[in-house]
């Protein structure tokens, strides 16, 4: 439920894609920096503005489960 998940996947997505691997952790370490400032603001307001339905929605389901 936490949108922060989804901009780790993201990183996680852009710096292994490919197949990508990095031959120490500074290497590791500016890829993710690299990627995490590349990240639109858009997409971290769409993620925080859907913080909403993504309670309410688990607030109708009574703590269920929800896709999202």
């Amino acid at each position: 439920m936490n949108p922060i998940e989804n901009l780790w996947g993201a990183i996680v997505r852009d710096i292994y894609r490919e197949g990508k691997k990095y031959n120490n952790s500074n290497e590791l370490k500016n890829a993710i920096i690299q990627s995490w400032e590349s990240i639109p603001e858009e997409t971290i307001k769409a993620l925080s503005e859907s913080m909403y339905n993504r309670i309410f929605k688990i607030g109708v389901k009574k703590g269920e489960f929800i896709s999202y």
